[in-house]
């Protein structure tokens, strides 16, 4: 007699998202938080499509989910890992690219929520943001786009 073993098998997942930010007239930068589905203050990030860089995937994934469009790449800030199951057995290993994208404060007029996904969005200053973020991994990448920011000269 045979038993049929079932086991759970990870596959990876790849996505990217950003960091966007604007400064004010004082040379102060505010920070674009979401509140996702869950109600949890993040940054947009989404999967990559098909043929698509991380960088391409996180311009369409912050318009989808903000109405924001960004064209001022800064740099890449890094990447977060985690695991999470899906569902029973499907086990999920994703890696998340990030980048910190500037924009003008007249972008921030430009706002529209996408369905299904974000409930909110908020402008924040690197303080209020950290306070907000739900998760640590995010606070951490807020924090290297804050440093990568006071270390760069604006115009």
């Amino acid at each position: 007699m045979s038993q049929k073993m079932t086991k759970s098998q990870t596959r990876n997942e790849n996505s990217a998202g950003g960091v966007v930010f604007y400064l004010d007239n004082g040379g102060i930068p505010s920070y674009l938080l979401i509140k996702d589905r869950y109600l949890k203050w993040t940054l947009p990030k989404g999967h990559l499509e098909e043929g698509e860089t991380s960088t391409i995937a996180a311009v369409r994934e912050i318009f989808e989910e903000t109405g924001i469009t960004v064209s001022e790449m800064i740099g890449e800030i890094g990447s977060i890992d985690f695991n999470f199951e899906k569902t029973a057995g499907d086990e999920v290993s994703k890696k998340v690219d990030f980048f910190l994208f500037k924009i003008n404060i007249a972008d921030t007029l430009d706002v529209l929520l996408g369905p299904d996904e974000v409930v909110e969005i908020g402008w924040f200053s690197i303080d209020e943001a950290l306070r907000k973020a739900d998760y640590e991994n995010i606070k951490s990448l807020l924090e290297s786009a804050d440093k990568m920011i006071g270390k760069k000269q604006w115009n």
